[in-house]
């Protein structure tokens, strides 16, 4: 009984743990980070003007998210290393696709960070159905919120590979989660870029090659 008792603790822990690295982020939940950034962004530039909520902070959601979705709380990250070789080599590639790079991104806070898990199929930058909530949550969020702010769609990867194919990988995914969010969204083209990040930024206290550093980050431009 003793031992039974330990293991349904030990699983509960496990089981709370999870959960704590994979919450589901709401639109409402989305929405709120994106006017703690643009709060952030304005303090930077003076700009003591409040960031306006659409509606009274109210969401009007484009889907109703599935049961079970997941996205990952992510853990601070540091910031990017010095580019090796190989990736500085492809950083010409990054600039001339998305006129820019990591290198004016922030590391957000916790209460700031947009990091969400955006499932593909294995290989592809093909999206899969089980994400179409998630999508459909950002999306809200993107439609609520002030209608001139600029985006960065940043895709991550695990450290499977070689850098070059993960920094390649990130870039073909992340620019289709932005022509998502201009062809079913509704988006303008010009509010958004996307950048791969390979595996530059990958999460503290998560193993580099756990699917959880798989992801897509949401980041406004200054």
């Amino acid at each position: 009984m003793k031992k039974l008792i330990a293991s349904l603790i030990a699983a509960a822990t496990a089981l709370g743990s999870s959960a704590a690295l994979a919450q589901h982020m709401s639109a409402e939940e989305i929405l709120s980070r994106i006017n703690k950034q643009d709060e952030s962004i304005r303090r930077e530039r003076g700009d003591g003007r409040s960031p306006r909520i659409v509606g009274g902070g109210s969401v009007r959601e484009a889907a109703k998210p599935a049961a079970g979705e997941a996205t990952v709380a992510a853990a601070p990250r540091p910031s990017a290393p010095p580019a090796s070789a190989a990736s500085a080599s492809a950083a010409p590639v990054i600039q001339a696709a998305t006129g820019g790079g990591l290198d004016d991104l922030p590391v957000l806070s916790e209460d700031k960070r947009i990091d969400l898990v955006i499932f593909f199929e294995f290989d592809s930058a093909f999206i899969k159905p089980t994400s179409q909530p998630q999508l459909a949550a950002l999306c809200a969020a993107l439609q609520n919120a002030r209608g001139d702010i600029r985006y960065s769609v940043v895709g991550h990867t695990d450290a499977s590979g070689s850098e070059l194919y993960n920094l390649d990988l990130s870039q073909r995914r992340a620019d289709e989660v932005k022509r998502h969010l201009i062809d079913e969204c509704g988006v303008d083209r010009r509010r958004l870029r996307a950048i791969g990040a390979g595996e530059a930024r990958l999460q503290a206290g998560v193993p580099a090659t756990d699917e959880r550093q798989r992801r897509v980050e949401i980041i406004l431009d200054s």
